[in-house]
């Protein structure tokens, strides 16, 4: 699996890592986001927010999720947007 991250328009592969470890990580995604944790053949929609410090004071961060369905298991796609701007 294959973490990627786009940035400016490019996608940039970041961090590979094995099935295991991605279902860890989806499953946690999916307990942060109150999304269906035994549907893996229908897409879904949710979304969490983030509570990050940045210079000395606490922001929010909006995350959408897109949990797509495929041969190999679920994609997930992840968009963090910044309420402020």
């Amino acid at each position: 699996m294959v973490l990627r991250l786009r940035i400016d328009g490019i996608l940039h592969d970041t961090i590979k890592f094995d099935h295991q470890e991605f279902k860890k990580y989806l499953f946690k995604i999916k307990f942060m986001s109150h999304a269906k944790m035994n549907i893996d053949y229908l897409p879904q929609d949710a979304r969490f927010t983030l509570s990050i410090r940045y210079a000395q004071t606490f922001r929010t961060i909006d995350v959408r999720l897109s949990l797509i369905p495929g041969l190999d298991g679920e994609s997930v796609a992840m968009r963090f947007l910044d309420p402020l701007k």
